[in-house]
């Protein structure tokens, strides 16, 4: 869509019950699929025609999915869980790889691409970490933050914002650079699960 005029698409690319994301990147668009196993699904015609270019190794009688993707330039960054693994995946365009450093099996509850770097939010056993990879190095830029019952991530033009659990609605909060956090907006009368900017 532009706005005003919609078109429905469909991506015959690959056998597909789900799609769990979908990426603009420099190389184009990228819809993160499924069926039983995950898939990685390109455009390079604003969605009219599509490519499978990465179908994850899953065991028979097991499922796989990609349930986030995050572009930086011509990478792409997916969130694979399945087979009691959470990972984080790169493509660079000819493979797919795990990023090093970023920590494996904890889950990542906010991926957004900001300043150069993709940023997540780790949820591990002390708590919601903050995390950023350039997908040649990981580190950890904010420790763990005990009860930050963050749901979502994104990145705007003033820095990145969380939006998260509190009390008997949510918050959202605000940071210049990942590592310092400030609650900008509370909101009431429900839990807020999704974020754009």
């Amino acid at each position: 869509t532009d706005g005003e005029r919609w078109r429905l698409g469909t991506i015959p690319s690959a056998q597909i019950f789900h799609t769990h994301a979908m990426v603009a990147s420099d190389r184009g668009l990228i819809a993160a699929t499924s069926a039983w196993r995950a898939g990685l699904q390109l455009s390079l015609d604003r969605g009219r025609s599509w490519r499978q270019v990465y179908d994850h190794p899953t065991p028979e009688r097991r499922v796989t999915r990609i349930v986030r993707l995050a572009a930086l330039g011509d990478l792409t960054f997916g969130y694979v869980i399945g087979n009691g693994q959470m990972r984080l995946l790169l493509l660079d365009g000819t493979s797919v790889t795990e990023v090093p450093g970023w920590p494996a099996d904890q889950a990542i509850v906010g991926l957004s691409a900001f300043a150069g770097d993709v940023y997540g939010i780790v949820q591990g056993p002390e708590g919601a970490a903050v995390w950023r990879t350039d997908g040649k190095v990981s580190e950890r830029v904010a420790p763990p933050r005990a009860n930050w019952a963050v749901d979502d991530l994104a990145a705007g033009n003033d820095g990145l914002w969380a939006v998260a659990a509190s009390g008997d609605g949510g918050a959202v909060w605000h940071s210049l650079d990942g590592v310092t956090w400030e609650v900008r907006y509370r909101l009431k009368g429900g839990r807020p699960y999704e974020l754009a900017v």
